[in-house]
C-alpha cells in the first residue's frame, strides 16, 4: 500500500482514457499508472490559483481558476487530452 504525504487534494476527475487527475488548487497531476510515486505533473499555461475541474466534453476538460495573484476575474482553461493543447478564455 502506498500513500502520498502531499497536500489535500481539492478535486479529482477521470479522463476519457481512464487516467486519474487530481488538483491541490494550484497544479494538476495525473496518475501515469497505478503507483502514486509515478504521478505526472501537467504543465499549466498560466500560474493558476483555485483550480477546479468543471466538466468534460468528449476529450476536452474545462477547468475554472484565477490567475495567480489576480482575483478580479475567473478564467476558463480547456485542455484537450488527445493533443495536450491548452485554450485560455480570459
Amino acid at each position: 500500500m502506498e500513500y502520498y504525504s502531499q497536500p489535500e487534494y481539492v478535486d479529482i476527475t477521470v479522463t476519457p482514457f481512464g487516467k486519474i487527475l487530481v488538483t491541490d488548487g494550484y497544479g494538476i497531476e495525473m496518475f501515469a499508472n497505478t503507483k502514486i510515486s509515478d504521478m505526472e505533473n501537467i504543465v499549466l499555461p498560466i500560474n493558476a490559483d483555485n483550480l477546479k475541474f468543471v466538466e468534460w466534453r468528449e476529450n476536452i476538460l474545462k477547468i475554472s481558476c484565477f490567475e495567480f495573484l489576480t482575483w478580479g476575474k475567473e478564467i476558463e482553461l480547456y485542455l484537450n487530452f488527445e493533443t495536450m493543447e491548452w485554450l485560455i478564455n480570459k
